[in-house]
This record gives structure tokens, C-alpha cells and sequence, in this order.
């Protein structure tokens, strides 16, 4: 986990960036959850079992490159987040495509790797019931060359 973090961290290359509510409330198949700006960033209140997020589209890729995404949040609670994907030929996203991170009460810096191939549709970060909001506080996904 820690060497995804410091790829991440070194991927200077900017594809997609989450800043305000707004980004993320537009999507017509986000659902679940209600958003507000604050101070730190994005508020984010499940609604219900769960809650669904489309992310922005990506870039097509131009090259070898890695791609990473970053997510810094502030949980209430110990729980998992998922981030889903869909690749060419699947018709729907569910937990076999998706990674599955582990997030503890309070601040956490996390990355995942994006698979190599180019994705069918946006990523969707999923979030379960917990017993406060999160914070979003930042959600990047960046690129390095191989």
C-alpha cells in the first residue's frame, strides 16, 4: 500500500481531479448519497445502504503509462470503500471489478492502480453505510510513463 502511495505521489502527470461537489452530482447513475462543499472538501452523507459516485471521464491513454488513483478522505468509522471499473465487453460493473481499500477512523491517503487496459466506462467509487459523513478531501487520478 505504502509503494502504491509513493507512485502515486511521483505521477506528475494530471488526468482527472475531484474539487467541489459539483464534479460528482451531475452524473444521472451517482446515487445514494447527498454532497457538500466544506471547509476541507467534499461532505459526503450516505443515504440508505449504500452509495454510488461516477467519477469524471478519464483521458484516452496516449502511451505505456501507469495510472493511479488517489483518494485522501476522512471516515467516521473503519470500513471499505470500492472502486469500481469496467472494461471493454462487461456490461455492468459489480465486486469483481472492482478494488476493495480499507480506511480507518479518521484521516487516510490511499491509491490504487487502474487496470492497463482502457476503461468502458467511468470509475464509480461506492461507499457503505457509516455512522457519520465522510470528507472528501482530495481525488486525483494521475499518470507516470513505464
Amino acid at each position: 500500500a505504502e509503494a502504491l502511495l509513493d507512485a502515486y505521489r511521483g505521477a506528475d502527470v494530471r488526468l482527472m481531479s475531484v474539487t467541489d461537489a459539483a464534479a460528482l452530482a451531475p452524473h444521472p447513475m451517482s446515487r445514494g448519497a447527498s454532497l457538500r462543499d466544506v471547509a476541507d472538501g467534499i461532505e459526503i452523507e450516505v443515504q440508505g445502504a449504500n452509495a454510488l459516485l461516477i467519477l469524471p471521464d478519464l483521458p484516452a491513454r496516449t502511451g505505456a503509462e501507469d495510472r493511479l488513483l488517489g483518494v485522501e478522505i476522512v471516515a467516521p468509522e473503519r470500513r471499505q470503500l470500492a472502486v469500481f471499473y469496467q472494461l471493454p465487453g462487461m456490461t455492468e460493473i459489480d465486486r469483481r471489478s472492482a478494488f476493495l481499500v480499507t480506511v480507518e477512523a479518521g484521516l487516510n491517503q490511499v491509491a490504487v492502480r487502474l487496470p492497463d487496459e482502457e476503461l468502458a466506462g467511468p470509475l464509480v467509487l461506492g461507499f457503505g453505510r457509516a455512522a457519520g459523513p465522510d470528507v472528501l478531501r482530495s481525488l486525483e487520478v494521475r499518470a507516470r510513463p513505464r
